[in-house]
C-alpha cells in the first residue's frame, strides 16, 4: 500500500502526553489522598485542641509539661502587622508569660542581680530583652538554664560600649582565660568581722585545752556546708543554746551551700567554757555562764549571787573588828530593810568583781570579742558593749559558689593560707587562677581542668526572689495552658 503523509500521520497518537500511565495515576491519586489525609489529620487535631503538630521542635525538660500547650507561652500567636512590627510589645508579652510561672523563682521582674547590669538596662532603655534571646527553647531536652557562654560573650566581650565606670574590665570572653581576678582579692579587702582568731594556734598539731585529745584539729570541725548529718566535736550543750549569740543569721535554703553559721555552743563551747574563776570562788562551786549578751549575763549573775546570799546571810553579819554570828538570820525586824540593802549591795560588789574578770580579763571574753568600755554614767546600768561578729556568709557576692559539691577536696587545697593565719582580718579567699586549676577546658590547661567553667555556673543574671514563693497555679490549669 502507497504511504501516504496522511497516514503516517495517523501512527502518532496526539493525545499521548495527556494520557496517564499507570505508575502516574497512581501518583497523582496518592498526592490527593496524602493531602486528604493531612487535612482530617490537622481537623482532628484542632477537635482535639493538639497544638503539638505546630511545635517547631522538642522542649527543654523544664517545659516538656507544656510541649502540648502553645497557648501557656504564646499568649497571642498571631498579632497582625502590629505585632510583627512593634518587637517590644511582642517580647513584653512572652515575658509576662514567662514570669506568669518563673516569678517565684527569679524575683518579680527582668532586672539584673549582679552590679554593672543597671548601666547596661539604662543603654537599651528603649529595648525590652526578651527572656527567649537568652533561653532559647524548641532545641531539644536541655535546661534553658544551662545557657552557652555565646549569651554571655555578646556584650560582655566589649563592655566599654555598655559600661564607662572604668571599674570592670573591658573584655571576659571565657572564664579560663580573661575572667579578672575576684574583688576581695584584688582589692584586698580585709574581713569585716569582729571576732579574734588565730587559724595557726587552732591547727598546730596537740594543741592544749582540746576536749577531746585530738592530734590535730581539722577544718570540718568548725567549717561545715549543709545541714550537717553528725555532732560538732566541740559543740556542748543546752546552756549556751537558748542564749547563744548568733554571728550570722542564715537561711535555711543557703545551708546546703553555704557553711553553717558560727555559734559558740556548736563550735567553741567544748574547749572554751565559760566558767569565772572569781564567781567559782565565791560560791564555793564551779559554775559556767551563758554566752550571751552582758545584759543577759548580768541577770543571770544577780540570780546566783542573791541566791547564794539569801542563804548565807552570815556573811553579811561580818564586822571587820567582830567575829562573825553564829545566829546570822537572828536579825531584828526594825533591821530588816538595813539587811536587804546589804543583800543588794553584796550582790553589786561581787557581780562587779565578776563582770572586771569577764570583760577586761584578755583570756575571758575580749579573747575573741571586741568590747568597748560601759559609758552610762550610773554604774548600775553600766554594761560594756560587744561589738557584732558580723561574721560574712558568704564572700563572692556578684556569683554563687556551693562548699557541699566541693566537699571533695581537701579545704587546704583551696586556703593553704590558713596554717599560717594568725589575723583575723586576713582574708582566705582563694584567687581566680586557683579555680582555674580544675574549671577551665583541657586546651588551656592540659595537665588539670575539664570541670565546667560556663558564665551560668557561678553567675545568674536575674533578680532573686523578694520573699517565699505564693501559692501558684492549679496543675489542671497548667497542663490546659490556662494560667
Amino acid at each position: 500500500m502507497k504511504r501516504t503523509s496522511r497516514k503516517i500521520w495517523d501512527l502518532f497518537e496526539l493525545r499521548y502526553p495527556h494520557r496517564l500511565s499507570a505508575f502516574r495515576a497512581w501518583k497523582r491519586y496518592l498526592s490527593y489522598l496524602a493531602a486528604m489525609l493531612a487535612a482530617v489529620w490537622v481537623g482532628l487535631a484542632a477537635v482535639r485542641e493538639d497544638q503539638s503538630l505546630h511545635t517547631s521542635g522538642p522542649m527543654s525538660l523544664g517545659h516538656s509539661v507544656l510541649s502540648n500547650q502553645c497557648a501557656a507561652c504564646h499568649v497571642k500567636p498571631w498579632q497582625g502587622v502590629t505585632g510583627i512590627l512593634n518587637n517590644n510589645l511582642r517580647n513584653q508579652e512572652m515575658n509576662d508569660a514567662c514570669l506568669s510561672c518563673h516569678a517565684n523563682s527569679i524575683g518579680h521582674g527582668i532586672s539584673a542581680w549582679h552590679e554593672g547590669h543597671d548601666s547596661i538596662a539604662a543603654y537599651k532603655s528603649t529595648e525590652t530583652i526578651a527572656c527567649a534571646s537568652c533561653h532559647i527553647e524548641h532545641e531539644g531536652p536541655g535546661r534553658l538554664v544551662e545557657m552557652s557562654d555565646a549569651q554571655c560573650v555578646r556584650c560582655h566581650a566589649d563592655l566599654a560600649t555598655y559600661v564607662s565606670n572604668g571599674r570592670y574590665a573591658n573584655a571576659i570572653t571565657s572564664f579560663a582565660t580573661d575572667h579578672p581576678e575576684f574583688d576581695v582579692i584584688a582589692d584586698k579587702l580585709p574581713d569585716v568581722g569582729a571576732i579574734k582568731l588565730n587559724h595557726k594556734v587552732h591547727l598546730a598539731k596537740k594543741l592544749r585545752g582540746l576536749i577531746p585529745p585530738r592530734e590535730q584539729m581539722s577544718c570540718d570541725d568548725c567549717h561545715r556546708a549543709g545541714l550537717g548529718g553528725y555532732d560538732w566535736p566541740y559543740g556542748r550543750s543546752a546552756l549556751h543554746e537558748s542564749s547563744d549569740m548568733r554571728a550570722v543569721p542564715q537561711e535555711p535554703q543557703l545551708q546546703a551551700a553555704y557553711m553553717n553559721e558560727i555559734r559558740f555552743s556548736k563550735h567553741c563551747a567544748g574547749c572554751h567554757d565559760m566558767e569565772s574563776s572569781t564567781l567559782s570562788l565565791m560560791l564555793g562551786q564551779s559554775v559556767t555562764l551563758p554566752h550571751a549578751q552582758p545584759e543577759s549575763v548580768r541577770t543571770v549573775l544577780n540570780g546566783l549571787l542573791t541566791s547564794y546570799i539569801e542563804a548565807n546571810l552570815d556573811e553579811l553579819m561580818v564586822d571587820e573588828n567582830k567575829p562573825r554570828s553564829r545566829r546570822p538570820t537572828a536579825v531584828a525586824p526594825e533591821n530588816k530593810e538595813v539587811t536587804n540593802q546589804l543583800v543588794l549591795d553584796w550582790v553589786r560588789t561581787k557581780r562587779n568583781l565578776v563582770e572586771q574578770e569577764l570583760y577586761r580579763d584578755a583570756k575571758r571574753c575580749l579573747l575573741c570579742h571586741t568590747i568597748e568600755p560601759a559609758t552610762d554614767a550610773d554604774e548600775a546600768k553600766a554594761l560594756p558593749v560587744v561589738a557584732k561578729s558580723e561574721i560574712p556568709a558568704r564572700w563572692l557576692m556578684h556569683a554563687s559558689f556551693n562548699h557541699e559539691k566541693h566537699r571533695v577536696l581537701d579545704c587546704l587545697e583551696c586556703h593553704p593560707q590558713a596554717t599560717d593565719n594568725t589575723s583575723s582580718a586576713e582574708v582566705m579567699m582563694p584567687a581566680v587562677e586557683t579555680c582555674r586549676r580544675c574549671h577551665s577546658e583541657r586546651e588551656t590547661k592540659p595537665d588539670l581542668g575539664g570541670v565546667s567553667y560556663g558564665c551560668v555556673l557561678c553567675h545568674t543574671y536575674h533578680m532573686p526572689p523578694t520573699g517565699p514563693a505564693k501559692p501558684g497555679l492549679k496543675l489542671e490549669s497548667l497542663l490546659s495552658g490556662q494560667k
